[in-house]
């Protein structure tokens, strides 16, 4: 089973006009990757992984939000095997991602606005 992947002026059309239709895209690529691997084992590992980055985008708030979170699978999954390569021995525990962090503004704000009416609140003059 072969699937020709269109021109990115085709996808780009398909992404903005027919979504549904690059899913669809999508999901014939990615079993046809899947069941060309060479064995059964490696079919199973790669079904695993796409079950991985389905959960992901499912639990996506837009595009983008999936865009970050398989990202992060990514960039965690390629941390570990730097540290296989480099460290074998520091795998027991839990591999940090030095990827992109999402911070949240709403926190950030909350902060700002409690520092600004702890300063308007202060005697002028008098630091208090």
């Amino acid at each position: 089973m072969t699937v020709q992947l269109p021109n990115f002026d085709k996808l780009l059309d398909l992404a903005r006009h027919d979504p549904a239709e690059l899913e669809k895209l999508r999901n014939r690529l990615t079993e046809t990757v899947i069941a060309n691997a060479k064995n059964p084992d490696s079919q199973r590992k790669l079904r695993g992984l796409q079950f991985r980055i389905n959960a992901e985008v499912r639990r996506s708030r837009s595009p983008l939000d999936a865009a970050l979170r398989v990202s992060d699978l990514m960039c965690r999954s390629l941390t570990r095997l730097r540290h296989a390569i480099v460290a074998p021995d520091a795998l027991m525990g839990p591999v940090p991602c030095q990827g992109p962090k999402v911070v949240s503004l709403v926190g950030a704000m909350e902060r700002r606005n409690a520092r600004r009416a702890h300063l308007h609140t202060q005697t002028p003059g008098t630091g208090l």
